[in-house]
């Protein structure tokens, strides 16, 4: 009984100072670093593509990298998905240039979404072509079990001040926000759009405001 009982306090103290070091090692890996840049629901964040320090998700994750490494038995960790293939810019290095622009339904992005949930995926982005071009992007947004995925979006940032507020009630913490050039000239000019600079930094200062 007691040799029972201390192993299982050996145990706990080692398994503690191993997750420790695997996740360091982890982070590094992925990252290049370990630092905090932000906070969410009061965990620390090291990077918008890995779920808060603690969270479930995390937690989940790390028990996937630990069986990977231990059984050689790799998963998915991250899900691109590409929503739409429309996009009102004219980018050249877009990869949904030349794509049939008809939208596959909600419901069908819910099933792949759980599909890749089951699979393990802790970060799901949410990418086109412009995925605001969507006016049912936060359906498929709300579809993320966020105890177990992280929705990102990738958007140029046309129209995103205006949807912010439904973004964040479907569950997104979380955008990148494409800015090719540090000026107005050479981003418009480089996407096709006049104003799209402006719009793209306006989006993201909203954003921060609403705590994203």
């Amino acid at each position: 009984m007691m040799k029972s009982l201390l192993y299982k306090l050996k145990s706990l103290y080692y398994a503690g100072a191993a997750m420790k070091d695997m996740k360091k090692y982890a982070l590094e890996m992925q990252l290049g670093h370990s630092k905090i840049i932000g906070w969410d629901g009061g965990h620390p964040v090291n990077s918008l593509l890995f779920p808060p320090e603690y969270s479930q998700p995390m937690i989940r994750s790390r028990a996937r990298f630990y069986n990977s490494l231990r059984f050689g038995n790799p998963s998915p960790v991250v899900a691109n998905i590409a929503v739409t293939a429309r996009c009102r810019c004219s980018c050249p290095h877009c990869s949904s240039a030349g794509q049939d622009a008809t939208d596959m339904p909600a419901k069908k992005w819910r099933d792949i979404i759980r599909q890749c949930q089951e699979l393990g995926v802790f970060t799901i982005v949410i990418t086109g072509g412009e995925p605001l071009e969507r006016p049912d992007l936060e359906q498929i947004i709300s579809a993320v079990d966020q105890s177990i995925s992280l929705p990102v979006l990738f958007t140029c940032g046309m129209g995103l001040a205006d949807r912010l507020e439904g973004l964040l009630a479907s569950g997104l913490k979380r955008i990148y926000v494409s800015l090719d050039y540090a000026d107005s000239t050479g981003h418009n000019g480089h996407r096709g759009v006049d104003g799209l600079f402006e719009q793209a930094v306006n989006g993201l200062k909203a954003a921060r405001a609403m705590g994203m």
